[in-house]
């Protein structure tokens, strides 16, 4: 009888994570529709598009349609799926290189949105704490003028970290 009420709650407890598991799906894949949403609710001129895809090797453009895919099914707001649409507009429309696309891509896919937004507000002029400026020193999106340096094994900032033309490209970009 015991075995009998072990696999009986065994069943129900499997059923009950069997729903959680649809319903995590469900959830998940309406937040994905919704990133992909911000594409379609600001079309690109069809003419840019086929004019840039016309130009390049189809396959580096299949690259960067996967690249934006990737970007959408792992950024963690609606907000980062603006900025990805908003930085392949920038690519579309040879605001920026395709190498630029790639590094900023990167850098958008590494960094959080509330991070990407302390990045906006400091090269409008903002304050930003030295661990942002590390960040945003490794993803090439501030200069250091130089002065830089590693004390044992740690990365020290000094206060002349300033804007750089590639960060202030990729603020643009992604506004």
């Amino acid at each position: 009888m015991e075995l009998l009420s072990f696999l009986d709650a065994s069943k129900k407890t499997l059923a009950a994570i069997a729903t959680l598991y649809k319903g995590a799906v469900a959830i998940n894949s309406r937040f994905i529709v919704k990133k992909i949403a911000v594409f379609s609710e600001k079309p690109f001129d069809e003419n840019v598009v086929h004019d840039y895809v016309n130009s390049i090797d189809i396959n580096r453009w299949e690259e960067i349609q996967d690249a934006i895919i990737h970007q959408l099914t792992q950024a963690e707001s609606i907000i980062k799926a603006i900025y990805e649409r908003n930085l392949v507009e920038a690519l579309l429309t040879r605001k920026i290189t395709e190498a630029e696309f790639w590094r900023m891509n990167f850098a958008l896919q590494h960094l959080y949105t509330f991070d990407i937004n302390d990045l906006v507000q400091f090269y409008n002029g903002g304050s930003c704490s030295e661990e942002k400026k590390k960040m945003f020193l490794f993803y090439g999106l501030l200069d250091d003028k130089g002065i830089t340096k590693f004390e044992s094994g740690r990365m020290i900032i000094g206060q002349q970290s300033s804007p750089n033309d590639f960060g202030k490209k990729f603020v643009e970009a992604i506004k």
